[in-house]
């Protein structure tokens, strides 16, 4: 029993192992068939396991996916794709250029007048800031708020609006 068990785990963990460094050869293959905006929503549809495992692949994908965004001109997606290639860099450890990347897909989704989008970025930028400059982080963070509490009652940052704004006042 034993000895399955441990055949079992083997098997499991090689197979998860195969699969994600499998991951983007079989991405690419297929993406290329798709139209063009299909192409960067699948990219920024890329599972956060494997982003966040392979983080240096899943920038490159995403700095495609921008490039494409703004052959398109999409003020949305372009903010979208500044966005993940934000958190791409932030789970692989360069901070400033995702701050970079996020103020970016921020300056995006203030040309788009996408308030929900401004207010989730502004208050993720926060969130990601809070051990490396708490200052900027609330003043990040408010500004998220702020989009966010004009936009629907139901946001799921709702709860986080609730605690900050007892603390910030």
């Amino acid at each position: 029993m034993l000895r399955k068990l441990i055949l079992f785990i083997f098997c499991f963990y090689s197979l998860c192992s195969w699969s994600q460094s499998n991951y983007f050869k079989v991405y690419r293959k297929n993406i290329s068939k798709l139209p063009v905006k299909e192409q960067i929503d699948s990219a920024l549809k890329l599972p956060f396991d494997v982003m966040n495992s392979q983080t240096s692949e899943a920038i490159q994908f995403y700095e495609n996916a921008l490039i494409q965004a703004k052959e398109l001109n999409d003020f949305d997606l372009i903010g979208d794709c500044y966005d993940k290639l934000g958190l791409a860099y932030y789970y692989k450890g360069d901070y400033e250029i995702s701050v970079e990347s996020t103020l970016a897909a921020i300056k995006y989704f203030e040309k788009s007048k996408n308030k929900q989008k401004l207010g989730e970025v502004y208050a993720a930028l926060g969130y990601q800031m809070k051990r490396r400059n708490l200052v900027k982080a609330f003043e990040y963070m408010r500004k998220g708020l702020h989009f966010l509490k004009k936009i629907e009652k139901n946001h799921p940052f709702l709860p986080l609006i609730i605690i900050l704004g007892y603390y910030m006042k």
